[in-house]
């Protein structure tokens, strides 16, 4: 049986087995291509000419793109963000920031997560991967911010959480993957003020017993 392997002049002969180094190759290509390109216009043809393999070798691993593109996620993934217990709201904003910025900030972050959120806008199986693989654990970390702060209550405990969370991210996102503005030494300290001050403000529906720290 002959292997799989890197494309020569001469053609394969019978089924060909897996080679761990092809796949290794094609999802390098495909996280090249999905940068270079965006996930609308990936083409697979792309992908094995920059891998320097035939299509087969493609279509032996993936049904398609979208199937290769969850299989890339699940491999990669990207880093979430956990911040510990710094004994105060803002302190924890700011390090959320901080870590947050640095994996935003990462050239691989930048190219491919703009596709990876419009896609989550679509009814498809791999909207369903990002949101359980990547927008759901980030959220349930963002979360537990808010949950210290309402044990120290620093935050209402009626929060409107959704509104909470929104605001958290919201900045981040923005300022690196959207309008892609350079962000300052002092950013992630004037972040935290100001969106500790916000979330004080998502408790409007806070029950009649909550006292708000100044």
């Amino acid at each position: 049986m002959k292997h799989e392997r890197i494309r020569t002049n001469r053609a394969p002969v019978g089924a060909a087995a897996l080679q761990p180094k092809v796949t290794k190759a094609l999802r390098r290509s495909t996280l090249i291509e999905l940068a270079r390109t965006g996930y609308a216009n990936l083409s697979m043809a792309a992908i094995a000419r920059r891998a320097r393999v035939g299509k087969p070798a493609l279509y032996r691993r993936w049904k398609g793109k979208q199937d290769l593109i969850a299989d890339l996620f699940q491999q990669i993934g990207l880093p979430i963000v956990e911040i510990d217990d710094l004994g105060s709201l803002e302190s924890e904003l700011a390090e959320y920031a901080r870590r947050s910025l640095g994996v935003l900030r990462r050239p691989l972050a930048k190219a491919i997560l703009p596709d990876i959120y419009a896609e989550m806008t679509r009814d498809s199986e791999l909207a369903k991967l990002i949101k359980s693989h990547l927008q759901e654990p980030k959220r349930m970390r963002a979360e537990a911010i808010l949950e210290r702060a309402i044990d120290r209550r620093e935050v209402a405990v009626a929060i409107d959480r959704a509104l909470a969370l929104d605001i958290m991210a919201g900045p981040l996102y923005w300022r690196t993957i959207v309008t892609r503005q350079s962000v300052d030494a002092d950013f992630a300290a004037r972040y935290a003020k100001s969106v500790a001050a916000a979330l004080k403000a998502c408790g409007s529906g806070a029950s009649p017993d909550y006292v708000p720290i100044s």
